[in-house]
Parts: structure tokens; sequence; C-alpha cells
């Protein structure tokens, strides 16, 4: 992936940070997505952070796009993806319906990889494994709740309220 341009969509997110280190532990470019309030923390995470709406987006030219959310990026990201690009999606955390152009997919020779329920091959975990042993991953903790607020802990998360994990203290 050295010198690739990865798009992240939903950087603020665990899974979005997550990637946002893999592709630069890979030596990607990695360009990042969140709503206004947290672009100082998706650029303090080592990314070129764009707010969700930032028309820019859609004209990046991605090699990789990884979209967690669904129908509301959607259509963006595959506007963002280069000539032969892929977008990568585990699934959708907001709308699953998504709407896009389909012409501009075929246009763009790219392709969309589902990943949501797919095992990882012994290779890649011994290789997440290193670049964590490294310290090339780092996760962020938004905060850390005693188990009897998990409750709050899923409105916190429904409400796009944290930048990161949320830790549930037995």
């Amino acid at each position: 992936m050295e010198g690739a341009r990865l798009l992240v969509q939903a950087a603020s997110s665990a899974t979005g940070q997550a990637s946002v280190d893999i592709g630069r532990a890979l030596g990607a470019i990695v360009i990042a997505t969140s709503s206004a309030a947290k672009l100082d923390r998706v650029a303090a995470l080592g990314a070129e952070a764009f707010a969700y709406d930032d028309p820019r987006v859609a004209e990046l030219e991605a090699d990789v796009v990884f979209d967690p959310v669904g129908a509301d990026t959607f259509a963006t990201s595959i506007a963002a993806l280069a000539k032969g690009g892929r977008l990568v999606t585990p699934g959708a955390v907001g709308n699953s319906l998504v709407s896009f152009d389909v012409w501009k997919l075929v246009g763009k020779q790219g392709r969309i990889i589902g990943i949501g329920s797919a095992p990882a091959s012994r290779s890649m975990l011994e290789r997440l494994i290193a670049l964590a042993g490294d310290r090339q991953l780092r996760p962020v903790i938004d905060r850390e709740l005693p188990l009897e607020q998990a409750a709050e802990a899923h409105r916190l998360i429904e409400a796009r309220e944290t930048f990161g994990k949320i830790v549930l203290r037995p």
C-alpha cells in the first residue's frame, strides 16, 4: 500500500482510527473524514482531515476507500475513487440502503469489497499483531465507564459523542 491514497470515512470511530493507523503503517497517504467538531483530533491521528460535507472529498481519486457508514457517505465514497479503485465496507453503522450512480463505479472500473464477516488470514493477523507490538497501532480510548453505565455508553456512541472506544469496567 506504499504511496497509495486511502480515504477513511468516519475516522473518529474506533474502526476508522484503526484504519488510519493501519494505512499509515503500510505507507499510505491517509485522508480521513469526520464531523467538523472532530477534525482537529482526526488530523492529530496523522491523516489529512476533511469534514463529511467538504466537496473536495469527492475529488480525491483514492486508491482505496474504507466506508463503514452506509447511505450518508456511500455516493461520495464512490465519487472519491480513482480509476481501478476499491471501496471496502464492513457494513453500515448508519442506513444500509445506499444509492449511487452505478455508471460512476463502472466508469472508474471500481470495485466494492464487503468484509463484514470475512475471517482474517493468519498472515494478516500476524502482521497486525506485529504492528501493534511496534506501537504503530494506537487505539484511542474516549472514556471508561462502569459496566452499570452500558446503556449510557451505547447512547454516547449512537449520538456520535465519542472519539474512539468506550471501555466498560466490571
